[in-house]
């Protein structure tokens, strides 16, 4: 069973307003939070406050933002993805009030990069970029509160635009290219945003332990009382582990619903990493909770998979029908950021090889992420296109980083009699060019 990551590897920043502070942890090792049901009452509040506020100050870029980070944060947790069609009218209205406004093009372009619109982001990114005064971008010659208020707005918005640059570059798989600009980012300027970039830059690299270890001392610097950034930071831990450990994965996806029983991804999460060692009734109960309930069509796509693996045919139907109706909806609304978990549809319930294929290599196109390139391949394989051989030779150097690779290369290198066996190989070294300018 494939398991793409595409759209985490995207969400990488978690939209949380964080300050430097040390976590408090109780006895029992659990951070104290508000009441998970509170926390979503609040965002709901926030998210209506913010759209009041925006309503009154039509081009106000700042006050778009603000509106931004709510949606974001809420279509994250909750799978809500009609505040994208939202977020995606407010930043599109901003951007044609305030055209030359390097913080309306950096609004923009986040939502444009979380559905997966890569290119036009990146065209938005260099155009902000080429608008800020160059002076203000070089951070460390700078104390930035001596500044003037446009400098160190300026500042700020090329530190967002340089850090998406690096989201940008996790997703099209070239994780070594940005390395060393998040790294040199956590260093100057530790906190939960910056290290928990890092840590995910080095889970794309394969390296764990390190990762882990980064996102722990990410949590030292969160001093706020909200559960979203404890339980994701849970939920990355489990997708650190997933592909080795499903069994040390489900505690850590179990940890981030404790959190955060409406944090729709890291239900799905489980129920798969269930699924994998053995549990797959536990598996369908977690959906069959939720089920109906969410704008997240993987959930029914999932449980739509399950219940035929276990036998429960006429069951199954219905729900397959439902995402696959969900599916077309979003693909016609957003074409390029749910082409990943349609392509599981299609290999799982959905049963259409061929189908899957098509979106998997669309995703690939678009996103070469390590997670893309497995599931091109189990896709190529299942529909026996001509191309797996070639996506096996190029998965060859990147292996050793992330299991699902070396696993598929395994499985299917026999097919290719004719190509070099893909033995294991060294991940190419980090570059030291990054694709963001120093900010």
């Amino acid at each position: 069973m494939t398991r793409t990551t595409g759209a985490t590897l995207v969400c990488a920043c978690l939209l949380l307003l964080t300050q430097p502070g040390q976590a408090q942890d109780s006895s029992e090792g659990r951070y104290r939070t508000t009441h998970p049901d509170i926390a979503l009452r609040n965002l709901d509040f926030q998210v209506n406050r913010a759209r009041i506020i925006a309503q009154r100050q039509p081009g106000d870029a700042g006050a778009v933002r603000g509106l931004l980070d709510q949606l974001l944060t809420r279509a994250q947790f909750r799978g809500s993805y009609s505040d994208y069609d939202e977020a995606l009218t407010i930043t599109e209205r901003l951007l044609g009030q305030r055209p030359d406004d390097p913080l309306a093009k950096l609004e923009r372009a986040r939502i444009l990069e979380r559905l997966h619109r890569f290119d036009e982001a990146e065209t938005l990114l260099t155009e902000l970029e080429a608008a800020l005064d160059r002076v203000a971008l070089d951070r460390v010659a700078l104390d930035r509160v001596a500044l003037d208020p446009d400098r160190r707005r300026h500042v700020a918005i090329a530190d967002d635009a340089a850090r998406a640059r690096i989201r940008i570059a996790l997703a099209r798989g070239v994780p070594e290219r940005v390395l060393a600009d998040a790294e040199r980012r956590a260093a100057s300027n530790p906190g939960f945003g910056s290290l928990s970039q890092l840590a995910f830059t080095l889970h794309a690299l394969g390296r764990i332990d390190e990762a882990e270890a980064t996102y722990l001392e990410a949590l030292e610097y969160w001093d706020q009382i909200s559960p979203f950034a404890v339980s994701w930071i849970e939920f990355q831990r489990g997708e650190l582990h997933v592909d080795r450990d499903p069994a040390r994965a489900a505690v850590h996806y179990r940890r981030a619903l404790d959190y955060m029983p409406a944090y729709v991804t890291a239900r799905v999460h489980l129920a798969e990493a269930l699924v994998e060692v053995g549990a797959i009734d536990e598996a369908i109960e977690l959906l069959e909770a939720i089920a109906g309930q969410s704008e997240e069509p993987e959930v029914d796509s999932r449980l739509a998979e399950f219940l035929m693996a276990a036998g429960r045919h006429e069951e199954a139907a219905p729900v397959r029908e439902r995402a696959l109706r969900d599916y077309a909806e979003l693909l016609e609304r957003h074409p390029l950021a749910f082409l990943d978990h349609i392509a599981e549809f299609w290999l799982g319930s959905g049963n259409d090889p061929q189908q899957a294929w098509d979106m998997a290599e669309r995703n690939l196109a678009n996103a070469a992420s390590d997670p893309a390139l497995a599931l091109a391949i189990e896709a190529a394989a299942a529909a026996e296109r001509p191309e797996l051989c070639e996506l096996l030779e190029r998965a060859g150097p990147r292996r050793a980083r992330f299991v699902e690779l070396d696993e598929l290369i395994d499985e299917f290198q026999t097919r290719c009699p004719d190509a070099e066996a893909s033995g294991p190989q060294q991940v190419e070294p980090p570059s030291s060019t990054s694709t963001a300018p120093l900010a």
